[in-house]
């Protein structure tokens, strides 16, 4: 079966939890069972787009096909960091000092990524259900 929604938050402040409501209530209903993982990375990556533009609209899909879900976070600015290492795009994307950034989505998420497009990128990652 394959299910799909999508919501449009702003980056700011309020983002990241606007991002977590909606994805707690659509896996909900869904009846997915990867909650924890699934707010804690999207909340990552709203986070990460409020650095770069707290006034920009954010695009957040999640998607379920069998058993994978897929999140996707879409935003209007071009940079990011990789999160694998300590090599940045450029000085503008560094996260603060404590921030850990795309690095939680690489610990977490087993499959993740980042499309570059105009404008803008999507970073999305992929979550399987946890063996009982």
């Amino acid at each position: 079966m394959t299910n799909r929604a999508a919501i449009r938050v702003d980056s700011g402040e309020l983002g990241p939890m606007a991002a977590r409501r909606f994805i707690r209530e659509t896996l909900v209903g869904w009846n997915q069972g990867q909650l924890f993982d699934a707010e804690l990375l999207v909340s990552e990556l709203m986070t990460i787009a409020a650095l770069h533009d707290p006034t920009a609209a954010v695009n957040v899909v999640v998607s379920s096909v069998g058993t994978t879900l897929r999140i996707e976070v879409s935003d209007p600015h071009r940079g990011f960091t990789d999160g694998r290492s300590d090599d940045f795009d450029d000085a503008a994307t560094r996260e603060p000092p404590n921030g850990l950034g795309l690095r939680i989505v690489d610990w977490v998420a087993p499959r993740w990524g980042v499309d570059l497009a105009e404008p803008g990128k999507t970073v999305w990652f992929e979550l399987e259900p946890v063996a009982s």
